[in-house]
């Protein structure tokens, strides 16, 4: 089993904590990381203040990474005023002067993040005259092939900016998944998030679930370490995304008690030690501390019997569910039908007794005459060890007779679910020390396993 190094909530803070130190609001990457918070309508776990900054580099609108983060900034929903835009769509003309495809790859279509803020700013941007739309479209169909052996990031960042000025390109092999990066297998994630007909024109969806599995594999087994703020924030977000999913999922599974009821146990098992964990740590750092945040204690003091209240009535429901079930009509000289949780009586005589039924595991239909002693159930009547063994041997007789297959297990389940737990406490206080050689005369041998089976459970379980 392969070692966890980071949690996902340590990966997350990390990942934050980078884009924050690294922030530069004239930075294409960092407005990069702000418009793919902004696609899947996210609040970015950033906070940055960038007004007076932008204003500022109205004067550098013909540099592409000026342009391009002014891009993202209309792509993101800001309306900029009338200088701006005209500032903007000069800036884009100027650009359209120069050439594209210089040999030393120095220009703004070979950086990705650049070439999708300034396509994603043509396409926003009112003021931008149509002859530099085009142009700008051109450089995009021209620049497919030039791009088909670059990075599996580059190529995926320049295709959605194709795909954002309407210009098409062809499909492509996907690389295996083992030889796709960390911040590659984010970045198809996030592509499958925000837009889905891109994701399926590039086969992305399909592998969707890989993608997924394969991003939460990396980020338990090793640190991520991001090199610009564009990659820490598309990993950021699909680590998030797909967290979550899986959480979602699995919380369906969990509050459904009824379809999955195991899950369910573990689920509130693991709420029980985490709840003990934080009383421990607020302990070592609250209680003696010199200072604490105030704020923080008055929300928690808030939020406690909004806990507490849901508890109560969790509990109040399972109480209701488990008296509602608990149920059976046992008729005189009639038969028994047990069927899922209840017992069903076969006709609708009136001459019936009331017991309880409490088990925690399967049972299986059992049809049958109860015949012999009826009054054993009579709540006033003395109980004793003998009893015991006489009412166990009598519900196994009958079981016997209706379902002669059932086996050890269902038959210790169906003596539990027949007996009252009133019923059951003062068998289990008649179980004092010799209690199994006294039972071995009481009941025939091939009872005896069945009998000792439910007695012990109700001993050891406390009565």
């Amino acid at each position: 089993m392969t070692d966890v190094v980071k949690s996902f909530g340590y990966q997350l803070d990390s990942l934050v904590d980078y884009i924050q130190a690294n922030y530069r609001c004239e930075s294409p990457e960092s407005v990069f990381a702000r418009y793919i918070f902004y696609l899947i309508d996210n609040q970015p776990p950033f906070r940055v203040a960038c007004d007076g900054v932008m204003q500022s580099m109205e004067s550098r609108m013909h540099e592409a990474p000026v342009l391009a983060a002014f891009g993202y900034e209309l792509a993101c929903g800001r309306v900029l005023d009338d200088t701006l835009q005209k500032s903007w769509a000069k800036g884009l003309n100027r650009l359209s002067k120069r050439d594209a495809f210089p040999p030393e790859r120095a220009s703004f279509f070979f950086q990705p993040i650049q070439l999708l803020g300034i396509s994603l700013g043509a396409s926003a941007c009112q003021m931008v005259r149509s002859e530099d739309k085009r142009w700008l479209q051109d450089v995009l169909t021209r620049g497919e092939q030039k791009l088909a052996n670059s990075e599996f990031w580059t190529f995926i960042v320049s295709w959605y900016a194709a795909q954002k000025l309407s210009v098409p390109w062809k499909s492509i092999s996907l690389p295996l998944i083992e030889n796709i990066t960390v911040d590659e297998l984010a970045l198809v994630k996030w592509i499958c998030t925000c837009d889905l007909n891109l994701a399926t024109s590039l086969g992305l969806n399909q592998i969707e679930t890989e993608i997924e599995k394969e991003l939460l594999h990396r980020s338990l087994t090793a640190s991520i370490l991001p090199y610009d703020v564009s990659r820490a924030a598309v990993v950021h977000l699909a680590l998030k995304t797909t967290a979550e999913k899986v959480f979602r999922h699995h919380w369906l599974r969990y509050s459904q008690p009824g379809r999955y009821p195991g899950e369910t146990i573990n689920f509130l098992q693991v709420i029980c030690k985490e709840l003990s964990r934080m009383n421990e740590q607020f302990e070592s750092n609250f209680i003696g501390a010199e200072t604490h945040d105030e704020h923080f204690t008055k929300e928690l003091l808030e939020l406690l019997p909004q806990l507490q209240s849901h508890l109560n009535n969790l509990q109040s429901s399972v109480n209701k569910a488990v008296e509602k079930k608990s149920k059976a009509h046992i008729l005189n000289n009639h038969g028994l039908i047990f069927s899922g949780v209840n017992f069903v009586s076969n006709d609708n005589q009136n001459q019936n007794i009331e017991v309880q039924q409490n088990f925690n595991s399967a049972v299986y239909g059992v049809a049958g005459k109860v015949e012999g002693n009826q009054n054993i159930f009579v709540s006033e009547q003395k109980q004793t060890l003998a009893e015991a063994a006489q009412e166990i041997q009598q519900l196994l007789t009958q079981l016997e007779a209706s379902n002669p297959t059932a086996t050890e297990i269902q038959k210790v389940e169906f003596v539990k679910a027949a007996i009252a737990p009133s019923r059951k406490e003062r068998f289990t206080s008649a179980l004092n020390a010799g209690w199994k050689e006294a039972i071995k005369e009481l009941l025939d041998n091939k009872f005896l396993n069945v009998a000792i089976a439910v007695l012990e459970g109700w001993k050891n379980a406390g009565g």
